[in-house]
């Protein structure tokens, strides 16, 4: 596995690269075949509340608009934030800055931890999956994915999906040899779900720690 390519060239490949995505991705011409991915929290990337929505959430729209194929997919799962006594609803204003760029929301789906039970006063046990395309169709769904509830066997005490919610998108919505991006990568679960399942991959991360996990993870 490579470590130091970006992607400037019109050229798959996969790759799991330390870096920001904005930066490697701004004059790329490459088109993917689907985006998956969780959107950085505020406090992951330090970033007050107004400029996170009205300057971060929109950046990330035009990054995905741009490189996403009109006919596939962009998939966001997203966990609303407890922040002050409130909740901020992610979610909703991804959706409304997507739909404001011409994407429709073609289906939404609860995601929920299997400890469902436990209980986290700052963060939700349930996340928000959005489904976005410009002109895209779904094709012959499993049944598990036609449910309106999803449930994952998240980590005990980790910010990262388990393996089985990426599996499931990656394999309904691409083909073999088809590209999937995650700008945010974190420690590459979506990356190595797309390997394993014959597709090629990129994806991003910016914190050396996590990145440094990511590239173990992944192995060889």
């Amino acid at each position: 596995m490579k470590y130091s390519v970006t992607c400037k060239k019109n050229t798959p490949m996969n790759d799991y690269i330390y870096g920001d995505c904005f930066t490697h991705l701004e004059k790329s011409k490459q088109k993917f075949d689907l985006i998956l991915t969780s959107v950085p929290d505020m406090f992951e990337i330090n970033m007050a509340l107004q400029e996170y929505q009205h300057t971060f959430l929109p950046k990330v729209v035009k990054l995905v608009g741009d490189l996403i194929k009109d006919d596939k997919f962009v998939v966001f799962c997203q966990t609303d934030r407890k922040i002050e006594g409130t909740i901020f609803p992610k979610h909703i204003h991804i959706i409304e800055a997507m739909l404001q760029s011409g994407f429709i929301l073609k289906d939404y789906k609860i995601l929920l931890r299997s400890d469902i039970a436990s209980k986290d006063l700052y963060r939700l046990t349930y996340s928000h999956v959005l489904f976005f395309t410009m002109k895209g169709k779904f094709k012959a769904l499993e049944p598990e994915m036609k449910q309106h509830v999803l449930i994952s066997k998240f980590p005990k005490n980790k910010n990262y999906w388990a393996e089985d919610f990426p599996t499931l998108i990656v394999r309904n919505l691409t083909g073999l040899g088809e590209i999937v991006l995650d700008p945010f990568a974190g420690r590459g679960t979506v990356l190595k779900c797309a390997r394993d399942l014959g597709r090629q991959y990129l994806g991003f991360e910016i914190d050396t720690k996590v990145y440094r996990e990511g590239v173990e993870y992944m192995g060889d």
